[in-house]
């Protein structure tokens, strides 16, 4: 026994079982075994040593069983190496089935590994098409993109508004976003930014904030940009970049300005039409907000000889003309309107009565100046109408009021002001 028990141990050492030396060489496969191996099925490490054990199993399981068919022994020896051969031949099919369960899990690992670089190389691959596509979005979009970080550097800056600011990307990147505003814009512009670097003030992520600012761009021309803008935020919550998207609205607002100008003001002096004349006139009069107004009614006096005589582009060019001179007398708050023809209105908020008639006379005079028309000279008169009336008043009322004190001027064939000063107040002179 002693003998068979060394040789086993011997050709154990040889084949590497429990022996240090063989056990590198058994266990690991070395790169270049795998590479020639190809892509033949994974052999898993420590297979051979395993293959070993299983044949010593069973060779010991035999030897076990037939030494008492030879040897002479007690039946309790005889006994006990069946016993030993029994059991050894158990742990022969626990090692075999152990080896079939490892190489299912080598394998499975094997496969799993494999799975999971394919899926790391395909996620690689969807976030490098994703990125392109988003580039391509950023850069063949119509609207304006622009990404700059909290303190306010642009980091992005796409085709649309390199096409209409003149700047490149390359140029752009790391400038502050207020260097293509306009000044007061991006005065304001980086006051926010400083305050949001310093912690001064919050932004709200969930909400995207809307604004309208002037860009200039690189030959000086302005151009007029809705913005909406969104917060990005990092890992921590914290504000990381701000992503602008706008379009050029110039057009829109020149054209709005224009509807504007046509549904408050006369189209051929630019002065106040007679409807936003009438709501200026009920503001300054409010019961609780106004402060009182006087209201001057102006009718030209020879206006019709000289359309008459002139033409109608003379009589156009005089209206003009009437209109500098009126604008000229009045304070900066002042409403000069024309109502139609020749007539027109001053409405002055907070005028008392006296600084009213003195103002009558002033108008008197400035238009009753000669005018060098295209057409030749020409001199006219206007009859003045005032009225006065305090918060609360009826705005119709004061305007009839004004209109019949003109009236009454004209007919008496005057070119100024009627009015008598109250007791102990000079009437206004020349």
């Amino acid at each position: 026994m002693w003998r068979l028990t060394q040789w086993l141990a011997e050709t154990a050492s040889r084949t590497g079982i429990g022996g240090r030396e063989g056990s590198g060489g058994s266990i690991q496969v070395s790169r270049h075994a795998r590479d020639a191996a190809g892509p033949k099925t994974v052999r898993p490490a420590g297979s051979a040593a395993l293959f070993v054990g299983l044949a010593l199993s069973t060779f010991a399981a035999g030897t076990c069983a037939a030494l008492p068919l030879v040897v002479a022994e007690s039946p309790r020896a005889r006994f006990a190496l069946w016993g030993c051969a029994a059991a050894l031949v158990l742990s022969t099919g626990l090692l075999a089935r152990s080896r079939k369960r490892l190489v299912r899990q080598l394998l499975a690992v094997h496969d799993e590994g494999g799975r999971t670089a394919a899926e790391k190389h395909a996620m690689a691959e969807a976030l490098r098409r994703e990125r392109d596509f988003t580039e391509t979005v950023l850069d063949t979009a119509g609207a304006l993109v622009m990404v700059f970080d909290r303190t306010g550097r642009i980091v992005r800056f796409n085709d649309a508004c390199e096409r209409l600011t003149g700047y490149l990307e390359g140029d752009m990147v790391g400038r502050p976003v207020w260097h293509v505003l306009e000044p007061a814009d991006g005065r304001a512009m980086q006051a926010a930014m400083e305050a949001l670097d310093a912690g001064r003030v919050r932004v709200r992520a969930d909400v995207a904030q809307r604004a309208e600012v002037t860009w200039r761009d690189q030959s000086g021309d302005r151009h007029r940009i809705a913005f909406t803008i969104t917060v990005l935020l990092n890992v921590l919550g914290e504000v990381d970049y701000f992503v602008a998207t706008g379009v050029d609205v110039t057009e829109q607002r020149r054209n709005h300005e224009h509807l504007l100008q046509l549904a408050t003001t006369d189209p051929l002096t630019g002065l106040v039409n007679r409807t936003t004349f009438q709501n200026t006139l009920c503001i300054a009069l409010d019961r609780d907000d106004g402060r009182g107004a006087a209201l001057l009614f102006c009718d030209l006096d020879g206006f019709k000889a000289v359309n008459d005589s002139l033409g109608h582009a003379a009589g156009d060019e005089l209206l003009i003309a009437v209109a500098k001179r009126l604008r000229r007398q009045v304070r900066r708050h002042d409403v000069v309107a024309r109502l139609g023809g020749d007539e027109f209105v001053v409405l002055c908020p907070g005028l008392d009565e006296i600084a009213a008639h003195r103002l009558a006379d002033r108008i008197r005079k400035a238009v009753a100046a000669p005018y060098g028309l295209t057409a030749g000279g020409a001199t006219i008169g206007v009859s003045v109408g005032v009225a006065v009336a305090g918060a609360g008043a009826d705005p119709e009322a004061v305007l009839a009021q004004a209109d019949g004190e003109m009236y009454r001027v004209k007919q008496r064939g005057k070119t100024g002001s009627r009015w008598v000063p109250p007791p102990g107040v000079r009437a206004p002179s020349g």
